[in-house]
């Protein structure tokens, strides 16, 4: 009975050591042959979150006048998806900037973007 003993706890032993180091084997081919890849993300968090807006700069300031003939009056205001102006008001354009302005004196009221 010791030498059937003898024999199972040998044979245990060999299974033990040979199952790992077969493993270690077959784990160290498989990684010779795989390409490992990373992929990191990062994201940003901030606590106060504020919007960069790129203002537009007109070249004339509100309570300033505009000659006449160099500007050009908006008929089709509704086209444009402007509000009725009122009716001593007109839209101007100057290039690529739009105003309201008084339809008398040419002065300007209001900048529009």
């Amino acid at each position: 009975m010791s030498k059937l003993f003898r024999t199972a706890v040998i044979s245990l032993m060999v299974a033990t050591v040979a199952i790992p180091a077969s493993a270690a084997n077959s784990d160290k081919r498989h990684h010779k042959n795989v390409v490992v890849q990373k992929q990191v993300t990062v994201v940003e968090k901030t606590t106060t979150h504020k919007k960069v807006v790129k203002q537009k700069q007109h070249k004339h300031a509100v309570g300033k006048r505009v000659q006449k003939q160099n500007v050009t009056v908006i008929k089709d205001w509704q086209r444009r998806g402007l509000r009725r102006p009122a009716a001593n008001e007109v839209y101007v354009v100057d290039g690529n900037d739009i105003y309201l302005a008084a339809a008398a004196t040419m002065l300007i009221k209001a900048l529009i973007d």
